[in-house]
């Protein structure tokens, strides 16, 4: 075999490689929790109202408004087609103040377009009256991935506190 022949089989055997990790595929931007999240006519995401912790008089709470959104771009390496091969997936964990865990669900990331060097991924949960929290203390929300052949890896996490407000006195 000719060394030139020798070196194009190298190259092209190392373009095939498929990354193995959900890290290598995608990158977290964001988690944050919003009351709405509205969506433009340009794909746009517009988050309403943020919040980084509830208060309330009693517990447990089911907050009416709740919403978590987790945003991933797309490594610019990794093709469209690679994604449809590995099948990434999400999956979405509370941990309670007593360590306790809640599974909230495995959402597979859909295909992503081919036509852009960056593409976003974004997980929307509406948590709306669906979620209570029975006691006061630090609500650890956690994404975790995998690909198809791996095992789910932490990817990002966000804290909720829960408190009680004081009552005032009159």
């Amino acid at each position: 075999m000719s060394k030139s022949k020798e070196s194009k089989d190298k190259t092209t055997s190392s373009k095939r490689a498929k990354p193995a990790r959900l890290g290598d595929l995608l990158t977290p931007n964001y988690l944050v929790f919003c009351e709405y999240v509205l969506f433009g006519q340009d794909q746009g995401v517009s988050l309403v109202k943020l919040i980084d912790q509830v208060g309330t008089a009693n517990l447990p709470v089911t907050p009416p408004r709740l919403s978590l959104v987790a945003e991933f771009a797309r490594c610019a390496a990794v093709s469209a087609s690679d994604f449809r091969v590995l099948k990434p997936v999400l999956m979405v964990q509370l941990r309670n103040p007593a360590g306790k865990r809640i599974d909230l669900g495995e959402y597979p990331v859909s295909e992503m377009s081919a036509d852009k060097m960056w593409n976003i991924h974004r997980l929307i949960l509406d948590l709306s009256m669906g979620i209570s929290f029975g006691s006061e203390g630090r609500y650890m929300f956690e994404v975790y991935g995998r690909t198809e052949k791996t095992e789910f890896e932490l990817v990002s996490q966000k804290v909720l506190p829960i408190y009680l407000q004081k009552k005032k006195k009159l």
